[in-house]
């Protein structure tokens, strides 16, 4: 476990975690805790674990043991809420639509969203709203993906607005 600072609970806990694929342990007992207002990094050789544990943590797999808490809940609720953004590795984007139909989409998934012109223009991409996610130019697609994917406004740290504090 990492060193436990005075205060609230971790943001993140993994409780020895383990995540098995047949008979191989991707996962091998993994305790960790994240605490709000920290980096952290995950390094490690290929077939360490790293991307089985982000998906359990972000609810895209199941661990095969020990327990995960995100919040206070498990990470299933924590991502259904809308209190998780994330932004993985890989990923495609639809082709043939723009960049405004492409974020009206994904906002539409949040419980509370925020109005689509206005992620657009929190996100930077404001002057590529009517073109087309399969036309971006050379060496943007982290601009392009991260709006994507970032459901929650609160994922927003920068911000200082009355609606991400909330």
């Amino acid at each position: 476990m990492s060193p436990r600072p005075a205060g609230p609970a971790p943001v993140v806990a993994f409780e020895d975690v383990s995540k098995m694929y047949g008979r191989v342990r991707a996962v091998d007992g993994l305790s960790l805790e994240l605490w709000a207002g920290h980096a952290v990094a995950f390094l490690g050789p290929n077939g360490a674990g790293k991307s089985t544990s982000l998906d359990m943590l972000l609810a895209l797999r199941k661990p095969t043991g020990g327990r995960i808490r995100m919040f206070g809940s498990d990470p299933y609720h924590a991502v259904k809420s809308g209190r998780v953004g994330a932004m993985v590795q890989s990923g495609g984007l639809m082709p043939e639509v723009t960049v405004h139909e492409l974020v009206t989409l994904v906002t539409g998934f949040h419980p509370g969203p925020l109005p689509v012109d206005l992620t657009l223009r929190r996100a930077g991409i404001a002057d590529l709203a009517n073109r087309r996610v399969d036309r971006r130019p050379p060496g943007s697609r982290s601009r392009w993906e991260w709006p994507r994917k970032l459901r929650s406004p609160r994922a927003w740290p920068s911000c200082r607005c009355s609606c991400c504090r909330s």
